[in-house]
């Protein structure tokens, strides 16, 4: 499992204020927070620890090893997005707002989302089947989301990650289109037609056929699944 946990609390997020490179502390309510997180992992299984560089990231960090005595690493991955102008201004700034509805482009100065997505992805994939804690902030939380859920634009802009919340993926081996070759994509469709109950009269064929746009990189095998059930679904009200 991936255990995703934004830093504490510091002045400028209690002040409303764009907070990206700018290095400062926790303030008296993070530093309460972190401990409150801390107790909360002292039982999670962690195989992999890692933290942003960042001060209020590694104060965090620091409360969570000294509870559970899980030494971290920091990754430079998980930095917190470059706002560039931004940086310390309102987080209600009309430009500022306008700018964060602009995914391909980057902020004046700094960074894009995809920029984010370009290092934060490649760690999650390199974290598949470990229990991982990740101590980071507010963007690279929104990004990691995006990976494991589906996201309308507004969706995406508006995600909030509480400061000391901690969000759990299932981040098992992955059978996304992205996360595969075809060769693995091919393996994956014989096992599951392997596994089909033999009493499903035509399944086997029906998906076998259906499965062929995973296998060619066109649609997910859960997309693949939820159509194939409502076409089975379709059929027996038809019969009845």
């Amino acid at each position: 499992m991936l255990y995703v946990v934004r830093h504490g609390e510091t002045e400028w997020n209690a002040a409303n204020k764009i907070l990206g490179r700018t290095d400062l502390p926790l303030n008296d309510k993070g530093r309460e927070q972190a401990l409150e997180i801390a107790r909360s992992l002292k039982d999670v299984k962690i195989d992999v620890f890692l933290c942003s560089p960042l001060c209020r990231t590694m104060q965090t960090a620091d409360a969570v090893s000294d509870e559970t005595g899980i030494p971290y690493k920091t990754d430079d991955r998980l930095i917190e997005q470059d706002f560039g102008k931004f940086e310390g201004a309102d987080r209600s700034d009309t430009e500022y707002q306008k700018a964060k509805r602009e995914y391909f482009a980057r902020y004046p100065g700094g960074e894009s989302f995809f920029d984010l997505a370009a290092r934060v992805y490649p760690l999650i994939k390199e974290l598949n089947g470990k229990n991982a804690l990740l101590v980071t902030h507010g963007g690279i939380c929104r990004v990691i989301r995006s990976y494991f859920e589906d996201m309308g634009n507004e969706e995406f802009v508006q995600f909030s990650q509480g400061n000391c919340e901690v969000r759990v993926y299932d981040n098992m081996k992955s059978i996304l289109i992205r996360d595969t070759t075809k060769e693995e994509r091919e393996q994956i469709v014989a096992e599951s037609i392997g596994n089909i109950d033999g009493s499903c009269d035509g399944c086997a064929a029906g998906l076998a056929e259906m499965y062929q746009d995973y296998i060619d990189g066109k649609k997910e095998i859960r997309d693949i699944n939820m159509e194939f059930c409502a076409r089975r679904s379709q059929q027996g009200e038809k019969q009845v």
